[in-house]
């Protein structure tokens, strides 16, 4: 339980959250309050690392707003990626709000919803440049190009004070769905004497200006006249200007596309009942390119993350039912590497290469653009809407420093570098000074069920010592004080067969001796028997083999 409680903050005054997402990358949630209300943007899903075996997806940590829900005046959405997005249909129960969106997002959500048992979940769709009450925040959507259509800064008002949410955007001439960014609205909030601006870091490390979506047709159109058999291309099922944009180029060199993966399909029938796809060649299913020649088919496949469960990598690693590699396939990677999935991926491009196939990466074509905006757009933005505050949000510590950075040479007069559960005042005496800091943690979805605290998990502590020293499991059927029987199990500590069978009976003789040096009074106990059966293995793998495996005992009597 937090003992912060939102009506203790000083009253006519905004306050900054960056409940998840803030110094990491993903799971972005940011929470807004104001006179003992609060507003909730994105609530998306991260990716675990390595100390988080079997996890697919990390969640924000949304126990303070559960235990403040009935002061949640909504959740805006800024987007359809699922660091934004992907956490509501896992949380919202939690929470119980009204959600608000474009119309696009909204059926993505629906979608997501229709898998869960939540119901009557109230979502309200916004239009482009609309302005909305939220409870008591006024909040306005100023469309933003990005790699996601309907992308939307959030201008979140909140009484005399307003401060601009910059979700993900970039400055695109010529994007390939959806419009173009605002930048007259942008241009107009600076007479508006804006409060604070917090904005996305994710690629101020790079100088200039972002590549536009519209010039990648090109960079396709060349590489697949070049390739002779096969194309497959991983990309993010949530980037449809993308997909749209292969299968155009796709189209001027004869060749069909094939989406690959169930949140492809999915994101595409979306986008089609938008209206995005008008015009534009259907794509097929992969069991009908599957039956066309190999020089005529586009195969554009979920997993570009190295997600275990995505098409992609079951194509690759040899798992997909029916998808076989071929030596004469080409795979296209447009798409940029999440930090801490740098090992999946090698492995992924590892294999493709393993197996002969040709690899092409962003490094070595035109086929690739980031939806964020680089160095000389962010610039441009603080030119633009001239802000009191920066807070830089969504990157891992060096990249939010960099924005720090870069807004002091923009002249802001109040920036702050913050953290994850540090609650910020923003004003324009003191600019953001942190009032009060809550304790979050990592959630996790593990298969069907959700870890509250994935540092603390004992499963997951479990698996992490299972990895590194194996794992042995030792049964002793008793009769009164006599060993009956003993058997034991091992895994990932022997390969050989019969060096494991006589490293099995050495342990069990281990055990034996062990027990029967006990007292008659304490093998009668189970407690006793369990913990003797347990050190003796534990004594003996750690002096043969010098490992620490997990250990189980089970004991038995007749």
């Amino acid at each position: 339980m937090n003992a912060f409680n939102p009506s203790s903050l000083k009253p006519d005054t905004v306050h900054f959250l960056p409940l998840s997402g803030c110094a990491e990358f993903g799971a972005h949630c940011n929470v807004y309050l104001y006179n003992g209300r609060i507003l909730i943007v994105d609530l998306g899903i991260g990716f675990p690392d390595e100390d988080a075996p079997g996890v697919n997806i990390t969640l924000p940590d949304v126990s303070f707003l559960a235990e403040n829900k009935d002061k949640i005046d909504g959740l805006v959405v800024t987007h359809s990626h699922e660091d934004h997005i992907g956490g509501i249909h896992y949380l919202w129960d939690r929470l119980q709000c009204p959600i608000f969106t474009t119309k696009h997002d909204s059926l993505v959500l629906k979608n997501k919803l229709a898998e869960t048992d939540l119901k009557n979940v109230p979502i309200t769709i916004v239009s482009g440049n609309g302005r909305f009450n939220a409870g008591t925040f006024e909040v306005e959507l100023i469309p933003t190009a990005h790699s996601a259509p309907d992308s939307s800064m959030l201008l979140i008002g909140a009484g005399v004070e307003s401060v601009l949410h910059s979700g993900d955007w970039k400055l695109d001439d010529k994007p390939v769905m959806g419009p173009k960014t605002d930048t007259e609205r942008l241009i107009k909030l600076g007479n508006e004497n804006l409060l604070a601006l917090i904005g996305d870091s994710t690629n101020v490390v790079c100088e200039g200006v972002s590549i536009s979506e519209g010039t990648l047709n090109e960079g396709f159109v060349e590489e697949f006249e070049q390739a002779k058999g096969r194309i497959f291309i991983a990309c993010i099922s949530s980037s449809m200007p993308r997909v749209k944009n292969i299968i155009l180029a796709a189209e001027k060199v004869g060749r069909s596309v094939a989406l690959v993966g169930r949140s492809m399909w999915t994101r595409y029938g979306i986008a089609k009942e938008m209206g995005y796809f008008a015009g534009v060649p259907d794509a097929v299913q992969y069991q009908e390119a599957l039956e066309m020649a190999d020089d005529t088919v586009i195969f554009i496949a979920t997993g570009s993350q190295g997600e275990g469960r995505a098409a992609l990598p079951r194509i690759v690693h040899g798992t997909h039912q029916h998808i076989r590699m071929k030596p004469s396939d080409t795979f296209f990677f447009s798409a940029r590497v999440i930090p801490g999935n740098e090992k999946l991926i090698m492995a992924m491009q590892s294999a493709i290469m393993r197996a002969g196939c040709k690899l092409i990466t962003p490094h070595k074509a035109n086929i690739y653009a980031s939806g964020h905006p680089c160095k000389e757009e962010m610039r441009q933005l603080y030119q633009w809407v001239k802000p009191h505050i920066a807070v830089p949000v969504h990157g891992d510590h060096p990249v939010i420093s960099e924005h720090a950075k870069l807004a002091r040479e923009c002249n802001v007069p109040f920036i702050v570098v913050p953290n994850n559960g540090e609650v910020f005042e923003l004003t324009r005496e003191h600019g953001a000074r942190v009032v009060a800091n809550l304790q979050t943690v990592v959630l996790a979805n593990d298969g069907n069920r959700l870890i509250e605290d994935v540092e603390g998990s004992q499963a997951l502590r479990e698996r992490r010592k299972m990895e590194e020293g194996g794992m042995a499991s030792l049964s002793v059927l008793m009769t009164g004080g006599r060993v009956e029987q003993t058997s034991i199990d091992t895994m990932g500590l022997i390969d050989d067969e019969n060096e494991r069978e006589r490293f099995h009976q050495k342990m069990l003789e281990q055990v034996e001796h062990t027990i029967m040096r006990m007292d008659h009074k304490k093998r009668l106990s189970d407690a006793s028997v369990y913990e003797a059966g347990r050190v003796a293995i534990r004594r003996h793998i750690k002096q043969t083999l010098a490992k620490h495996p997990v250990i189980t005992v089970h004991i038995h009597r007749m």
